[in-house]
């Protein structure tokens, strides 16, 4: 994952300066819920063992914070960087899968395109969330269409 390795790196270059750095003090990582649970969170312990002097304040959600404002130190985001001021690095990217319950589908029918899914109702995210329009390809070629849908449930987070 390239999360992991850009951290590789930046543990790279800081061993590599001649006088050693004592890292302690508070880290403040802003990142969506779903990242933090699955690649953050089991990764703590271990990096907690090699700086124990470090605590480690995590902040979630799924809006841009004000960094400045909550004194953030690093944010894993997904999307466009909105800010311009900003430095940001591509550690990865992620797919999306499109799915239904076999209930849904026999009582409502089986999507065949892209389009038919303005038919159906979708579990979406809700207005303030940036990926409220699905970005859909054929799995054959780099063509993205993007479909809007809706439903009678949304969610702030996936």
């Amino acid at each position: 994952m390239r999360a992991l390795e850009a951290l590789e790196q930046a543990e790279v270059e800081i061993t590599s300066l001649r006088t050693p750095i004592a890292v302690k003090g508070t880290l403040r990582i802003h990142s969506l819920p779903a990242f933090a649970r699955y690649q953050l969170a089991p990764r703590m312990p271990a990096f907690l063992a090699r700086y124990p002097d470090l605590h480690v304040e995590f902040l979630l959600s799924n809006e841009t914070p004000n960094f400045i404002e909550q004194k953030i130190d690093v944010s894993i985001q997904s999307g466009q960087l909105v800010d311009s001021a900003l430095i940001g690095r591509k550690l990865g990217t992620s797919r999306w899968v499109i799915c239904a319950a076999p209930s849904y589908l026999t009582a409502n029918g089986t999507p065949v395109t892209p389009a038919d899914l303005k038919d159906h109702n979708c579990l979406n995210f809700t207005p303030e969330i940036p990926f409220r329009e699905w970005p859909l390809n054929n799995g054959r070629s780099r063509n993205i269409t993007r479909i809007s849908v809706s439903g009678s449930i949304s969610s702030n987070h996936g």
